[in-house]
């Protein structure tokens, strides 16, 4: 967790873009004087700012919350489901003696995850007819 003020994680986000106030104010199509005063706390930036912002490569979920993007994508994604889902899709390939190229699998196992993430619950027999579809 970091505990470190919105304003702090701004100025280091500018700074790791290698942007100096008056670039960053540019870009987000305002003055110096205003990135200074985010940078300070005594503004924040509004949602237009923010966008202009994550245009440009800053990880706007790291300046609002203190988590970056990154982690927050891979602490919601659910590697236990993927493991069954590439299970099941080997486990059919086998039986049905098919050898699925890299790219169809990634493809076939992407549809299966969209399709089992909600209930979390890995159905066999999906698997079974997604895998014929592609033989």
């Amino acid at each position: 967790m970091n505990f470190r003020h919105w304003f702090d994680r701004f100025q280091e986000e500018r700074k790791r873009l290698a942007h100096t106030m008056e670039s960053f104010a540019l870009v987000l199509g305002v003055s110096k004087s205003t990135v200074a005063h985010y940078e300070a706390g005594k503004t924040e930036p509004n949602r237009a700012g923010l966008e202009s912002a994550a245009h440009v490569g800053a990880d706007v979920l790291y300046i609002v919350t203190g988590q970056r993007l990154e982690e927050a994508v891979a602490n919601g994604f659910d590697w236990e489901l993927l493991l069954k889902i590439a299970q099941g899709v080997d486990a059919w390939a086998n039986q049905m003696n098919l050898l699925i190229p890299v790219e169809k699998k990634i493809g076939l196992m992407k549809l299966l995850y969209k399709r089992f993430s909600v209930s979390k619950v890995v159905l066999d027999s999906e698997i079974e007819e997604t895998v014929r579809l592609i033989a």
